[in-house]
């Protein structure tokens, strides 16, 4: 089965998928309209059930604000796993923006490793101008398969 999947840029909306990995654990995503904490006092942008393997997120999220609530609840499960169980919010807040920042502006350093260049230049600046979603078909093998016209990526600098 696909993963459906949205679509977005490294710096606002994203490639999002039904399931995501943390540590040894797939959890499922679940969209909730109207997600509200367990008291029903507080509206939430997101929230990681540890028991059923589940990070459900607001339905009504733009997917800049998804992403990033993916980031933090995934980080909220990192850190659950290494023994930190109460950790204030504004922390995590903070190792989620700086991480995505940090993969988002080094695409070159943290994309895929394989035989074959990943990105070319000009893919990397579609990226940042937020005009390309990040997916298979970038790769030089993908577009050999579809017959696309080759571009930069694999000349050297």
């Amino acid at each position: 089965m696909q993963p459906n999947i949205y679509r977005g840029s490294a710096y606002g909306g994203a490639r999002m998928t039904d399931t995501m990995n943390i540590g040894p654990l797939r959890y499922a995503i679940r969209r909730v309209r109207k997600l509200m904490d367990a008291a029903r006092e507080k509206r939430l942008a997101g929230y990681i059930d540890f028991a059923r393997c589940e990070v459900l997120v607001d339905a009504d999220l733009d997917p800049q604000t998804e992403r990033i609530t993916l980031v933090h609840e995934g980080w909220h499960g990192w850190l659950d796993h290494m023994g930190y169980h109460d950790v204030e919010e504004s922390l995590v807040d903070a190792i989620a923006f700086a991480s995505l920042a940090l993969f988002g502006d080094n695409l070159e350093l943290f994309g895929p490793e394989d035989d074959e260049p990943y990105l070319s230049k000009e893919t990397l600046a579609r990226l940042r101008e937020g005009k390309l979603m990040l997916d298979q078909s970038d790769r030089p093998a993908e577009r050999e398969k579809r017959n696309d016209p080759p571009t930069d990526a694999g000349q050297k600098d």
